[in-house]
């Protein structure tokens, strides 16, 4: 998530240099940025309902450490 957000900073900046130098600017590369910061959101939610998931289960047995080993079975 921390990369996604370095790289939106970067294409930000890749952005205004672009639009300084060339006088150059691009709504759609400018929308487009901002799906790194998005992605991010989206992992960041994910990933924290699956360790809230983790967190609450409780095991049948020893062997059942975790709900993803016990769900192959």
């Amino acid at each position: 998530m921390i990369q996604l957000n370095i790289i939106f900073v970067l294409f930000l900046l890749t952005l205004l240099a672009r639009y300084l130098v060339f006088d150059a600017f691009e709504p759609a590369m400018f929308a487009a940025a901002f799906l790194f910061p998005a992605a991010s959101i989206v992992i960041f939610f994910i990933s924290k309902r699956l360790a809230d998931r983790e967190r609450a289960y409780q095991p049948k047995s020893k062997d059942d450490w975790s709900f993803y080993t016990s769900k192959s079975r």
